[in-house]
């Protein structure tokens, strides 16, 4: 019993031993001491961590400069004095230099001025169109889908020119710069594209470098499309001519119907109206044939000329043949300025006479090509003269 007693005792004091001797060893445990070196070692490790990342980042930016793509070199647009060729044209007065990698082509002449060539294909096309120089004239040469649209002007050096580029589709465009020239239009085109429907960047600069030399002589130079002297044509009415009289427009002119040998030549009146045109017949009967008719020449009358360079109005109005040549003169009717034009365009050629009178321009057409391409000179048919010299107006 005695036994028993002395073991339950034993658990009873087991049950009741202090909190604080419940320790390995019974020794008591510093916490603050703990907690303090838990701080220290976090500010050792992070320490060391954010100094590596400093200096990481600082070496980054050097690691990235040594990576870095270098742009592309595009030749400058300043001109280029040394290597080039100078070409020349002194019936214009201009010139311009370009590489030695165009090599110079023959030309069949008219518009076309200069053609120059490189190796790969590449073309320079320097071309004069004798229509005068207008913004609005220049959109005959807008590419595909840009009809409507004027071009872009642009400076080099210390000219100016006017651009058009690539227009819509697949195919390639040349590059299209246009410069007044005496009152023309001077044409620069650059032509040949590699994988692409416009001429390359390496080309483009060339281009911006070719025009930057363009020089012109600055002198008001003889037109190609001018006689030297306007055609002056008298008043001077006709006995026994036949009148027309287009009351409305207010002016008038006669045409010959007296038959002439040996086939009974003669002029008669074809279709009319008044304030709109007027139509004249040739006509012929030949011993025992019946008698044939044909047009002559025609007179309309347009309302809408409000002063101004005639070319200018014409290029406007009267552009049944865009890319082709016409020849000018000033011509006197009647004591009043007037203006001729003519072109080989139709088989037959054509010339037109321009008569103004504000608010309206009345316009002769005829067949045939009125200039002598060996002198140069502009000349008038015989019967467009005397037609023409019957010609007043009324008011």
């Amino acid at each position: 019993m005695d036994d028993q007693a002395d073991t339950g005792n034993q658990d009873s004091r087991m049950g009741q031993v202090p909190v604080n001797d419940f320790s390995s060893g019974g020794k008591k445990t510093n916490y603050w001491l703990v907690l303090g070196g838990l701080v220290l070692f976090c500010f050792v490790v992070f320490g060391f961590g954010g100094y590596y990342l400093g200096k990481k980042s600082q070496s980054l930016p050097q690691e990235i400069n040594k990576t870095h793509v270098q742009p592309t070199v595009v030749p400058s647009d300043k001109p280029v004095s040394t290597g080039w060729t100078t070409y020349q044209n002194t019936a214009n007065g201009f010139e311009f230099n370009y590489p030695t990698s165009f090599v110079r082509q023959e030309t069949s002449g008219g518009e076309r001025l200069a053609d120059f060539k490189t190796a790969d294909g590449k073309e320079l096309l320097v071309r004069l169109d004798n229509a005068t120089f207008t913004i609005d004239y220049l959109k005959k040469y807008a590419p595909t889908g840009g009809e409507a649209s004027a071009p872009q002007q642009q400076t080099f050096g210390n000219n100016s020119f006017y651009y058009y580029g690539p227009g819509g589709g697949g195919v390639c465009y040349p590059d299209q710069y246009f410069t007044n020239l005496n009152g023309k239009i001077l044409i620069f085109n650059f032509i040949g594209c590699d994988n692409d429907k416009t001429p390359s960047e390496e080309i483009k600069a060339i281009e911006r470098q070719i025009l930057s030399t363009f020089k012109t002589d600055n002198k008001t130079l003889p037109s190609p499309t001018s006689t030297s002297q306007p055609i002056t044509i008298k008043y001077s009415p006709k006995s026994g001519w036949e009148t027309y009289t287009d009351e409305v427009a207010g002016f008038s002119f006669q045409y010959n119907t007296t038959p002439t040998q040996p086939y009974n030549f003669h002029q008669a009146l074809g279709n009319n109206q008044a304030g709109k045109s007027v139509s004249i017949m040739s006509c012929n009967t030949p011993p025992n044939n019946h008698e044939v008719c044909l047009e002559q020449y025609t007179a309309t009358i347009y309302s809408n000329y409000s002063g101004g360079p005639l070319r200018d109005w014409m290029s406007k109005n009267i552009n049944d043949y865009p890319n082709c040549q016409r020849y000018y003169t000033d011509v006197a009717v009647s004591g009043k300025n007037a203006m001729l034009a003519t072109s080989t365009c139709s088989s037959w050629g054509e010339t037109y006479v321009l008569l103004p009178s504000e608010p309206q321009m009345i316009v002769f057409l005829t067949k045939g090509y009125s200039r002598n391409d060996n002198t140069g000179k502009i000349t008038l048919q015989k019967w467009i003269n005397e037609a023409l010299s019957t010609f007043k107006f009324s008011r």
